[in-house]
């Protein structure tokens, strides 16, 4: 295959770094902006190659050695060996490129604020491991089934690295396939584990209670497959987002990121301008990670989610904090949208934080709800370029863009979009 010798000019949401030449745009993983490299060609698309790194033969100055022992055998931290200050600045280019590019809109016009970054390291509440062969415990490597064992994870807090050992040692004695496991942190310093299963669960409750009993520190156990759930202890995990407001789920999904979380959670409320009086319309709302902050400044709000375990948590977490102006409803967010539009029930502000796969198939129900504001948050900026795209063309009109980095030494990103209705 073709050898190149390339420098590397940005970061691009993935995994590569990108290098332009005479034939078109050359992507190539472990780079850093600046880095002059030796390269050969893999994959050659119509529209860019992909090239497997051989030799750095001028480092960058944002280069830096990977802090992790794992990198780049584990697929996780991707960009672990680039500056953070570097990391910040190509997650800022890659909203306006990629808003631009794929969203068609005027990169000139956009209103960018400067990204918000957060804690670099151990900053994960939750780690999501692969559990492979003999019950070893790890992360893939990129693009492989592969299974890189870790000992401890630079990016997850003291107290999810201190229950590694426990993890291992309960799966020696499960009878159930577990393919994935996921460690959380509490507040008080404890820990629930969450298992995603393969096939049935194989009746070993016995087990799970018993080590329960033995460890004090082990809060819960959830195991999950297609159709079962069941869960052993308390399994809570909560997260203070607001002030002194805490919310609380039982092994469903929070933020990973506590502290970024509250970033976060502060952007939406400057972004919302919230008014007293304002009815809102909270969609994929989860626990009630925004449902709650927003309810205490607003007259009422609705939550939807289609994951009845989150609503009846974000049900809880309402009385929990005393907040009467909540109405959650269990359905899919497509399908609440339109339902609610059809029954002529309109609101101020409407809230979409939606999956990576974006909000497509709820944009086209959105006016009929007759909010004058509309707050997008983001995971994923191909899929919210697009969604945006739509949102301009049925006469929404773009405001302040935020982008938050909640997930620092990869290239994920959170981003918080203010659009305004046409008037």
């Amino acid at each position: 295959m073709e050898e190149l010798t390339v420098k590397i000019e940005t970061l691009a949401y993935g995994v590569f770094g990108v290098a332009r030449t005479e034939r078109g745009v050359v992507f190539v993983p472990d780079t850093a902006p600046g880095d002059v490299v030796r390269t050969r060609i893999v994959d050659d698309k119509r529209d860019h190659r992909e090239a497997e790194l051989l030799e750095v033969l001028e480092p960058s100055a944002v280069r830096r050695p990977a802090p992790c022992p794992y990198v780049p055998e584990c697929g996780g931290c991707s960009w672990q060996h680039v500056d953070y200050r570097a990391q910040l600045e190509a997650k800022q280019a890659i909203v306006r490129e990629t808003l631009t590019r794929i969203g068609g809109l005027d990169g000139a016009a956009l209103d960018i604020r400067p990204i918000i970054g957060s804690p670099e390291w151990a900053y994960r509440h939750r780690l999501t491991l692969r559990v492979g062969g003999e019950q070893r415990l790890g992360f893939y490597r990129h693009r492989s089934h592969r299974l890189v064992e870790i000992d401890a994870c630079k990016i997850a807090d003291e107290t999810v690295n201190a229950h590694l050992a426990a993890a291992r040692e309960w799966l020696r004695g499960v009878s159930t396939t577990i393919r994935r496991l996921e460690i959380a942190s509490t507040r008080s310093g404890r820990v629930a584990f969450v298992a995603n299963a393969e096939g049935p669960f194989r009746h070993d409750g016995a087990y799970h209670e018993k080590f329960l009993r033995a460890r004090g520190s082990l809060a819960g156990i959830v195991l999950f497959g297609k159709g079962w759930r069941r869960v052993f202890g308390k399994p809570i995990v909560d997260l203070e987002i607001d002030g002194d407001l805490v919310i609380e789920a039982q092994g469903g999904f929070t933020q990973v990121n506590p502290e970024g979380n509250r970033r976060l959670v502060a952007a939406v409320l400057e972004f919302a301008a919230l008014r007293e009086n304002d009815r809102v319309l909270d969609l994929y709302c989860g626990a009630g990670n925004f449902t709650l902050p927003i309810a205490r400044r607003v007259r009422e709000i609705v939550g939807v989610e289609s994951d009845p375990a989150s609503v009846t948590q974000a049900r809880r977490n309402a009385d929990r904090a005393s907040l009467g102006n909540c109405r959650f409803i269990q359905q899919e967010a497509a399908a609440a949208a339109r339902a609610l539009g059809s029954a002529g029930e309109q609101f101020s502000l409407v809230v979409l934080d939606p999956p990576r796969s974006g909000a497509a198939p709820l944009v086209d129900h959105l006016s009929a709800l007759a909010a004058d504001r509309l707050l997008y948050v983001s995971c994923n900026p191909t899929t919210l370029a697009r969604d945006l795209r739509r949102l301009t063309s049925l006469g929404f009109t773009l405001g302040p863009i935020q982008p938050i980095d909640l997930f620092p030494q990869t290239y994920h990103l959170e981003t918080v979009v203010r659009l305004n209705a046409a008037t």
